[in-house]
């Protein structure tokens, strides 16, 4: 009974730890027209991260995984930049997708953009950022007519977004894009106890089986 009782306290405090410093792969795929000058984390402490090999290349997505802390809230934000003048022919996008594991997170007009350009990036909280609902512009299907091809490993239901001026020549050239999520929470401890305590009784089970 007290070698039962130490391996039960050992297995609990093994799991409940293993639950505290269990990070999460959150892995991130995106892509542009044209330029991805930049972007951002922001979920406890901000990090600026570096722009990957395909940054200037909107035919082929990067794609970024990032441990997080479990049951916290994160924020993306991209830097975009379109290149050339401003015309009804030379419209700006953005594609991605946040794969959480049980979880995707597609581009969609919920996700919010702003046109300032000299917000404080250690706070995409600021009033100032004055962040509003994207626009979409078609999505990433092969059935769905726009002027961008599909692009492999993003998922057909992502939308390509920007401002709604976009295919003007009142277009913005650069944007900031934000996507805000949570992470899936922990195991409570009681969940992780009674996971302990069934898989000490499969033990005794065994045991009892293989004395008789």
């Amino acid at each position: 009974m007290k070698k039962k009782f130490i391996l039960l306290y050992a297995l609990f405090f093994l799991l409940v730890f293993n639950c505290m410093a269990w990070a999460i792969p959150v892995s991130i795929t995106y892509t542009a027209d044209n330029i991805v000058g930049g972007w951002y984390q922001n979920g406890g402490s901000p990090d600026s991260l570096s722009k990957n090999s395909n940054y200037d290349t909107w035919q082929i997505a990067d794609t970024e995984v990032l441990d997080l802390l479990p049951g916290h809230e994160y924020q993306l934000v991209w830097q975009v930049q379109n290149v050339g003048d401003q015309s009804d022919g030379n419209p700006a996008g953005f594609l991605a997708q946040i794969d959480l594991g049980p979880e995707l997170i597609l581009t969609s007009s919920s996700w919010k953009i702003s046109n300032n350009l000299n917000g404080n990036t250690t706070n995409f909280n600021d009033s100032a950022w004055g962040w509003y609902n994207a626009t979409t512009f078609g999505t990433n299907a092969s059935t769905d007519p726009n002027i961008w091809s599909p692009v492999a490993g993003i998922d057909a239901g992502a939308s390509w977004i920007w401002d709604k001026d976009n295919f003007s020549s009142i277009n913005f050239q650069e944007l900031y894009i934000k996507a805000t999520f949570e992470t899936a929470p922990v195991p409570e401890p009681a969940t992780m106890l009674l996971f302990g305590l069934g898989m000490l009784g499969i033990a005794g089970v065994s045991r009892r089986k293989l004395q008789k």
